[in-house]
Formats: structure tokens, sequence, C-alpha cells
């Protein structure tokens, strides 16, 4: 199903600009979905009496990437991930942190001011941001040596 909308997108599209375009846009639209997604864990955390349930969004987001990053690496490499706090990532990073800071704070304020889960999520996310660069170069070294040796046979 999927691979059918892929291929109807390209054709109703047609030229090769237009594919490559299409697909920075959907990059464009990754990344702004991913601060909606945070914005949505905050507002819920906010308005639910229950703010565990503002971990949903974050968990279909996290899913749904999975799945396409497995389907991808079908095909090509993982990408590296750049270090967070590079040029290239920094206001990203930023933006993410302060996000992630806002709703650890809110859930924490509706779990009666308990502390120690602002440092947990803090502390979870440095490293998060700190391995995944490393992460994704073993991975990308891996998935390229696998492909290889397939193209080989």
């Amino acid at each position: 199903m999927i691979q059918q909308t892929i291929r109807a997108t390209e054709r109703a599209l047609g030229d090769e600009f237009h594919i490559r375009k299409y697909h920075e846009a959907s990059t464009y639209t990754l990344t702004l979905s991913m601060y909606l997604t945070l914005i949505g864990c905050i507002a819920i955390a906010v308005l639910a009496d229950n703010p565990w349930l503002s971990f949903i969004p974050l968990a279909t987001v996290g899913i749904a990437n999975s799945i396409g990053t497995s389907r991808m690496r079908k095909e090509i490499p993982a990408p590296v991930i750049p270090k967070p706090f590079s040029p290239a990532m920094r206001k990203h990073t930023i933006v993410t942190l302060i996000l992630t800071f806002i709703w650890l704070l809110i859930f924490s304020w509706k779990l009666g001011g308990d502390s120690s889960f602002i440092i947990g999520g803090i502390v979870g996310v440095v490293v998060v941001l700190l391995i995944a660069p490393v992460y994704s170069r073993k991975q990308h070294k891996r998935d390229t040596a696998r492909i290889d040796a397939e193209l080989e046979d």
C-alpha cells in the first residue's frame, strides 16, 4: 500500500526535480511534525487529568519513524545523524530541548511537583542526544557493509 502511494505520488509529480523537491518538503514536514508532536504532548499534559496520556503522541510518531526507517534500511544505509550542537543541528536541538523541558515541567507539576522526574527526563534527553550520532554512524557502516555484500551476490 505504501509503495503504491509512493509510485502514485511520483507519477503525479512526473519530473525528477519536482519529485526531489517533494521529498525535501516531506523532510521539512517531518521536522515540523516532531515539534508539533511535542507541543501536542505539552497540551495533553496540561489538559488531561492523567499526564501519562501525553506520551501517546510521542509513541505514535516513534512507531511510525521506526517503521519508516526499517523500510528505508532495506535499500539504503541509515543516515548519519549530525552531532546535536553542530551548526546544522544547533537550532533544531535547542527547540527540541526547550519543548521537552516545558513538557517535563508540566508533567512534573501534574504529578505533584516531583523534581526527580524532571532530572531523569533531562538526563535521558541529553544521553540520547549524545549517543544517537555515535549509534547512527555505526549503523550506517553496518548497513553499508550489508548492502554492499548483498550487491556482490
